[in-house]
């Protein structure tokens, strides 16, 4: 969610201007219509162990990549003791 509003993830709610607010709000709904039309993640089962088909933008698969948007490599970086990872060109602080 994040990468798509290009929003850095140390970036705090509170400091996030009104388009800012505006375009996380609109991708966080986009984005979990899609999940649920989806039906969830593909590393995620349903009650019927049906996997899901929704795939991550942004994973432990993504460290070190190119990003697809800039070219620039996605770092990893544990926020509050998660793991997390960004392009620090399309989502900067």
């Amino acid at each position: 969610i994040l990468y798509e509003a290009k929003l850095h993830p140390k970036k705090k709610a509170a400091e996030l201007d009104e388009s800012e607010q505006d375009t996380l709000y609109k991708t966080v709904v986009e984005i979990t219509k899609s999940a649920i039309e989806l039906k969830g993640s593909t590393q995620e089962v349903d009650l019927f162990g049906e996997p899901g088909r929704y795939i991550r933008i942004m994973d432990k698969d993504s460290a070190k990549k190119e990003c697809k948007r800039c070219g620039t490599r996605i770092l990893k970086m544990n926020i509050l003791g998660s793991s997390s990872y960004f392009c620090p060109g399309c989502q900067k602080i």
